[in-house]
């Protein structure tokens, strides 16, 4: 079962639990893809197939958080086509991170299943380069309770989330799985390659932050809340 991080560091995708390569188009690699260390991941978008690696150690988690790095690297895409980076899923999809393209920039928005419809944040643009990208997501604590919520940050966690969803009613929504790539919702005609690295997760909910020069990412650290 896949532990965090996963740093790609073996030059290969075997860190993940399970993955879709489409023909090799999700692939380990060096250069470019190296936003930290010597490898990373990087998923070349050639048509609608879904690529991505998959997370299962997330499993009947009511509160999780992840980070990783992430570069658009150009992406060649219309203005307001849009894809899916990293999903929550659990048979059915859970959470959304999109990256849009608006005509000018690029722009991430996290999208929430509730228990009865959905829920999104506003657009945060991002510039075309690498960026640290942490998202929490916490689940209501009980039928009616509406406290549950989803919010990420781009490259500072040390403040408020630049974006957010709240008072949501996800009780029946428990984590499952955990993917990154291009994992869904892929619009035709967007072609390119983007890369990521240093995937790291929690179920606590602490802040997890880049990683320092020359230093690794903590461990995943367990803890369990019944309800």
């Amino acid at each position: 079962m896949a532990t965090s991080p996963i740093t790609f560091e073996g030059n290969d995708l075997s860190e993940f639990d399970a993955t879709v390569t489409d023909s090799g188009d999700l692939a380990a690699a060096g250069g470019d893809a190296a936003l930290y260390g010597s490898y990373g991941m990087a998923a070349t978008i050639d048509d609608t197939n879904v690529r991505r690696g998959r997370i299962t150690s997330v499993s009947n988690w009511s509160h999780l958080r992840f980070g990783f790095y992430f570069d658009p690297n150009g992406i060649s895409m219309g203005s307001g086509n849009e894809f899916v980076i990293a999903a929550g899923n659990g048979g059915n999809s859970e959470f959304l991170l999109f990256l849009k393209y608006d005509g000018s920039n690029y722009q991430l928005m996290l999208k929430v299943y509730t228990d009865s419809s959905s829920s999104k944040t506003s657009y945060v643009t991002i510039t075309d380069d690498k960026h640290w990208v942490e998202v929490e997501m916490e689940r209501s604590t009980g039928a009616g309770n509406d406290d549950g919520y989803g919010q990420f940050w781009v490259d500072d966690v040390s403040g408020a989330a630049d974006a957010s969803t709240t008072g949501l009613d996800d009780d029946t929504e428990d984590f499952d799985e955990l993917d990154f790539g291009a994992t869904e919702s892929i619009d035709a005609g967007i072609s390119g390659t983007l890369y990521f690295d240093q995937l790291t997760w929690n179920n606590t909910g602490a802040s997890i932050g880049p990683p320092a020069a020359g230093t690794s990412v903590p461990p995943l650290e367990y803890h369990y809340r019944h309800h």
